[in-house]
């Protein structure tokens, strides 16, 4: 036989040949996790495909004009406006906006000038606004008035009075009262409630070669049979020596008359106004003044900080004045005093009244577009203001109003918002609300009218019955909030309750209805009782446990709120109010008051008094009831104090046993596969563990009857205990196929899974709660 000695060489030559060299290689990807990829991609780009798709297709906004002064002396009230304006379309537009359209402002600047005022009325009729809010002064909003009647465009003003904007002017609405209302109801305040029978007027004077017939307080005073002493024209427009030489003349006949009667101030601008006060006052003049509704508020009164005498005494020009107003913000309620801390925590400043009074007309305004079906298309911009303006026509009697944040709001035939006066006064440098205010009588049937108008507690005003109103100045000063039970719903709380009134104590008979023990308060156990000025003073210390209701469905990212109120049981809110007594309150602040320092898992944000009612519909059997509105008010007041859950404190006393059990379950997927029951056993374990955990935590919430963002984070955690199992039952049966590299792929991708779920977890509480870490 022939050796095969070179064949076999040669062969093994070969084999050397073709024998590949270890060197570094990437390593084939299993299918399994090619497969996991494209899908993952696939994932994520029709999500960002969709995203960016739908995003593109953002809804077309729905445009409202604002035609306020943003120059000039009356900018800072115009930018105010368009403040307001943009905080409430804000708080709509993070609702989902109106039928998922956006609000969106068009600003005009009419410079409170009205030519100006036309020419931007021309502008915003020709724009894609389907509403306007504005004008801020008389003279701009009688300016522009006429071409939005012709355009059919509905328009919203807030804060001028003039009769003629919406006389005979179906498109121009007025959320306020107007000149003639006012006169009637101040000249009714002037001579019933003050007592005067003697009035004297300083007012600008008449535009030259007028014909149109007087109104004001001048004729309302003069019908309702009382005199008019004096009238001074003042021009604030005048020269400096020709402005000095009627002062001189204001002086000389005030000094001669030993009763002028009430000085009605009815000069425009404030600064004229202020002057005037000033020069009488150093003058060692001291007549009662009664400002009209543009000197209403603190606004006013720091326009005299300035003068030295000022600096010293608080109050010394303004002590005493009185002046008409819309809205006194002492008397506001919750809705209004929670708008007011928006308005300061967004920009950064103190809005004065006329932000209310706007916040309330836009707050109708925006109803009305809820009500309405608007098509943004250009098309259908003539049909969309009709149908804004037929809806704010429709709010014209009580039973229909809007709830607005100063409350009912309806208009009359003349488009105007016939609330009561307010008469505010001012003291220390605050203007507050007077003793006595005019409201009106909502039943005048459960009413002995007669009896009560004999006794001087109702009046007639037109058509309607007015009562007069006591205020009440009232305080609340909590010494010690001890402990917040959540299992109970209650809190304890020590604290000083005072009030300042005149007339009958019945006032101070109230009734604190979430106080668990009723008997911890008695009105007639006062820790002083005095009178200063004429003026009832009675001070409280009351402790016990208070029910609140909680809402969860934050926890443990949860902010609560505390609200402490009172209410009369008897007296209703036609005879009463309760007031916020600012100066009583002071500059004091529950975060530096040490009150709450006892609540360790809690943190102070803020404190809101606000005046309040409460309703009740029942006829108490009344026959004389059973054909009236059935709704009778009681006045109420409240604090609410605002506190936040110490979230990383909770999170590390009650939450980290969860955080192990997520941690000892994921330890498990690199337990080997042969460890089955081992891993089975962790993984039923900690989601039994974690499900005692969760009853426990829940125990703790009363009446939680809805799942809390706690309660996902536990049931992500049960998904990730099944996926355990599930991936340990599927990696034994792989195993006992002895497919035991497919079982340890399989184990890799669970552990990919579980941690990519875990952070998605903890990226989304971070994002939804993130600013609530403290």
């Amino acid at each position: 036989m022939q050796t095969d000695k070179d064949t076999l060489t040669t062969t093994e030559d070969i084999i050397l040949v073709v024998k590949p060299r270890r060197r570094f290689s990437i390593p084939k990807v299993p299918r399994w996790t090619r497969l996991a990829l494209v899908v993952l991609l696939i994932t994520g780009g029709i999500f960002l495909f969709f995203n960016l798709f739908f995003s593109s297709k953002t809804p077309d906004p729905i445009y409202i004009a604002v035609a306020v002064p943003l120059t000039g002396s009356n900018s800072l009230q115009g930018h105010e406006i368009v403040n307001t304006v943009q905080l409430v379309f804000d708080t709509v537009n993070r609702a989902g906006g109106i039928g998922n359209h956006p609000l969106k402002i068009l600003t005009f600047d009419d410079a409170s000038d009205p030519k100006t005022a036309k020419q931007r009325a021309q502008e915003i009729v020709s724009s894609p606004a389907i509403a306007i809010v504005g004008h801020a002064t008389s003279a701009t909003s009688l300016a522009a008035a006429p071409i939005y009647r012709d355009a059919h465009l509905p328009a919203m003003t807030a804060n001028n009075t003039s009769v003629d904007v919406t006389r005979d002017n179906p498109y121009y609405f007025r959320a306020t009262f107007d000149l003639e209302n006012q006169s009637d109801a101040l000249s009714l305040y002037i001579r019933k409630v003050l007592g005067y029978t003697n009035i004297s007027l300083i007012i600008p004077p008449p535009p030259p070669n007028s014909t149109a017939a007087p109104v004001g307080l001048e004729v309302s005073f003069k019908r309702d049979g009382g005199n008019l002493k004096h009238t001074w024209y003042y021009d604030a427009n005048a020269t400096a020596d020709k402005r000095k030489a009627t002062l001189d003349q204001i002086a000389k006949d005030l000094q001669a008359d030993p009763d002028p009667g009430i000085v009605y101030l009815g000069i425009s601008p404030v600064l004229a106004s202020r002057d005037i006060v000033v020069d009488l006052r150093k003058r060692g003049l001291t007549p009662r003044f009664f400002g009209y509704a543009g000197l209403g508020n603190d606004t006013f009164a720091k326009l005299f900080s300035n003068p030295d005498e000022e600096r010293f005494q608080p109050g010394y020009f303004t002590d005493g004045l009185y002046a008409a107003a819309p809205v006194v913000l002492d008397s506001t309620g919750n809705q209004a005093q929670s708008f007011l801390a928006d308005y300061q925590n967004n920009y950064k400043e103190q809005p004065d009244a006329v932000a209310l009074q706007y916040y309330a007309a836009t707050q109708v305004l925006v109803d009305s577009l809820r009500r309405v079906n608007i098509s943004t298309d250009a098309a259908s911009l003539n049909q969309n203001r009709q149908q804004v303006r037929d809806q704010l026509a429709s709010y014209n009697r009580p039973e229909v109003a809007f709830n607005s944040a100063l409350g009912p709001l309806f208009f009359n035939k003349q488009n105007t918002w016939t609330e009561p006066i307010k008469v505010g006064q001012f003291k220390a440098g605050h203007f507050i609300s007077a003793p006595d205010q005019l409201t009106t009588l909502v039943n005048p049937a459960l009413v002995n009218l007669e009896r009560e108008q004999a006794a001087g507690n109702v009046f007639k005003l037109g058509e309607e019955y007015l009562w007069r109103q006591r205020v009440v100045y009232a305080g609340i000063d909590f010494n010690k909030v001890s402990r917040i039970d959540q299992t109970k719903g209650t809190f304890t709380a020590d604290f000083y309750l005072w009030f300042r009134y005149s007339g009958a104590d019945d006032v101070t008979q109230v009734a604190f209805p979430d106080l668990v023990d009723a008997k911890s308060f008695d009105p007639k156990n006062t820790i002083e009782a005095k009178k200063v000025d004429n003026v009832n003073y009675r001070a409280y210390r009351i402790q016990g446990d208070f029910k609140t209701s909680f809402d969860y469905h934050e926890y443990p990212f949860d902010i609560q709120q505390l609200t402490l109120r009172f209410q009369h049981p008897l007296l209703t809110r036609e005879r009463a109010v309760y007031v916020i007594d600012t100066l009583g309150l002071g500059q004091q602040s529950l975060a530096t008051s040490g009150a709450f320092e006892g609540l360790s898992s809690w943190s102070l944000r803020n404190a809101r008094f606000s005046q309040d009612t409460t309703r009740s519909s029942s006829t108490r059997g009344d026959p004389e009831a059973f054909s009236t509105s059935n709704v009778t008010e009681y006045p109420s007041f409240q604090v609410i104090v605002t506190i936040q859950r110490k979230t990383l404190v909770y999170l590390v006393k009650a939450l980290l046993p969860l955080g192990l059990l997520v941690l000892v379950v994921y330890i498990t997927l690199h337990f080997p596969i042969t460890l089955t029951k081992e891993r089975l056993t962790i993984a039923t374990s900690s989601l039994l563990a974690s499900a005692v955990l969760l009853t426990g935590i829940n125990s703790q919430l009363s009446e939680a009857t809805y799942t809390t963002a706690a309660e996902y984070g536990f049931y992500v955690f049960f998904g990730l205990c099944l996926l355990c199992v599930l991936v340990t039952l599927i990696g034994e049966r792989l195993h006992n196929a002895e497919r035991t590299q497919a079982a340890r792929r399989f184990d890799i991708l669970a552990r990919f899974s579980y941690i990519l779920i875990v952070v998605v977890t903890i990226t989304v509480y971070v994002l939804l709660f993130g600013q609530r870490f403290g």
